[in-house]
């Protein structure tokens, strides 16, 4: 980690050009605004234009986490994810408090863009992105989905994914990690689903 707690990086992945590259993190966002959900929302701002489709290939969903995150800090475990809802197309932001690998894979924040043709997982691995077809995963529940997943990748990695709520736009659903922390609020099962994002 840099300075502050900082791993300084912003990881942005396009769905859509499936591509990804890193940029450090703005010096002024993090004085100005810490990081996790405060971040998340200046980096909205700059990126989302006001009264967009929630459900449009250019909603970003960012993902945050703060400077305490991965310290032995008690209570300071909690990323966030922000994006434009599909509740009234509000910046809805959302959090739970198992997102911390991201930090240890080296970033304080993910930007995802665009749409992906077809279902997709992500994988982050350190420096290493990679898009894998989700065809077989999409239909599955959570559960069924993280256990397919960790047998593909193996156990060490946290999975965060949606269900067939999210897949299919329902404004309630979340995004799931390893089964039960939940990003619960706001809709954000329902934006990755419209981004082909298992």
């Amino acid at each position: 980690m840099t300075s502050g707690g900082y791993a300084g990086k912003v990881l942005h992945i396009d769905l859509t050009s499936r591509t990804s590259r890193t940029e450090p993190l703005p010096e002024e966002l993090a004085s100005r605004f810490l990081g996790g959900a405060g971040i998340n929302a200046a980096l909205a701002l700059r990126l989302l234009e006001p009264g967009g489709d929630p459900f449009a290939r250019d909603n970003c969903a960012i993902f945050g986490l703060g400077p305490l995150v991965g310290t032995l800090v008690p209570g300071a475990g909690k990323g966030n994810v922000t994006a434009r809802s599909p509740y009234r197309r509000f910046l809805g932001i959302s959090g739970h408090g198992r997102f911390g690998m991201l930090k240890y894979a080296g970033y304080d924040h993910l930007v995802v863009t665009g749409r992906a043709e077809r279902p997709t997982v992500v994988s982050i691995a350190d420096d290493r992105v990679s898009f894998l077809d989700a065809d077989a995963l999409w239909g599955c529940d959570v559960f069924d989905a993280t256990d397919r997943i960790w047998a593909q990748l193996g156990e060490r990695f946290d999975v965060t994914c949606i269900g067939p709520a999210g897949e299919n736009g329902v404004f309630d659903a979340s995004l799931i990690t390893n089964k039960y922390a939940a990003f619960a609020r706001a809709g954000m099962g329902a934006v990755l689903g419209s981004k082909n994002l298992k």
